[in-house]
C-alpha cells in the first residue's frame, strides 16, 4: 500500500519536526531519543485525515508530548525492574562499588528488602504493578479483588516504601 504524502503534512513536517523535537528532548532529555519519538509520531500521522483536524500544530504538539510521556514511563518501569532484581542487586554488592555507587547499591538493597517486609497482600499487589507490570483492573481480576481494594494497598505500599528513601521517588 502506498501512503501519498499531501503538501500540507510535508509543510507541517517542515516548519515543526525541529521544533517538536526540542520538545521531546525537554521531556525526555535526550537529543537522540527526541528525535525518534518526534520521527514516529510523524510515520503515526500518515495514517491520519488531516481534513478532520481543525488546529494541526496543536494536534502535532499533543501527539508528540503523549509519545514523550509514553517513552518516559516505559523507561521508569523498565528502570524500576532493573533496579530491583535480586541478581541486579546481587551483583552490584559483589562489585564493591565506591563512594556514591555503593551507596545506592545499599539503598536499593534496603528497597528491596523493604518491599519482602511489606504485608503479604500488599507485597503481591506491588510485585504485580511495578515489577510485572500489570494493570490495577488486571490486578484486581486475577487476585479477585476490588479496584479500590487494589488502590489501597498499592498506596499503603508506596507510603511504606517512600519512608525508606527519597531515591525510590525518583523511580516513578
Amino acid at each position: 500500500m502506498k501512503t501519498v504524502i499531501t503538501s500540507e503534512y510535508e509543510a507541517l513536517f517542515r516548519q515543526h519536526f525541529r521544533l517538536a523535537t526540542l520538545y521531546a528532548e525537554r521531556i525526555v532529555g535526550s537529543a537522540h531519543e527526541a528525535e525518534d519519538i518526534v520521527q514516529e509520531v510523524f510515520i503515526a500521522l500518515l495514517d491520519v485525515d488531516f481534513s478532520q483536524i481543525r488546529q494541526k500544530e496543536s494536534y502535532l504538539y499533543r501527539c508528540v508530548r503523549n509519545a514523550a510521556l509514553d517513552h518516559l514511563h516505559a523507561r521508569m518501569k523498565n528502570r524500576f525492574y532493573d533496579i530491583n532484581s535480586k541478581e541486579t542487586v546481587r551483583l552490584a554488592a559483589e562489585e564493591n562499588a565506591p563512594g556514591d555507587e555503593q551507596a545506592m547499591i545499599e539503598q536499593i538493597a534496603a528497597i528491596y528488602h523493604r518491599i519482602e517486609a511489606l504485608p503479604e497482600q500488599g507485597r503481591r499487589i506491588f510485585k504485580m504493578i511495578c515489577i510485572e507490570h500489570k494493570s490495577y483492573v488486571e490486578t484486581a481480576r486475577l487476585l479477585s479483588l476490588s479496584l479500590h481494594t487494589v488502590k489501597t494497598h498499592m498506596s499503603r505500599s508506596f507510603k511504606a516504601l517512600r519512608k525508606i528513601s527519597m531515591f525510590f521517588l525518583t523511580l516513578f
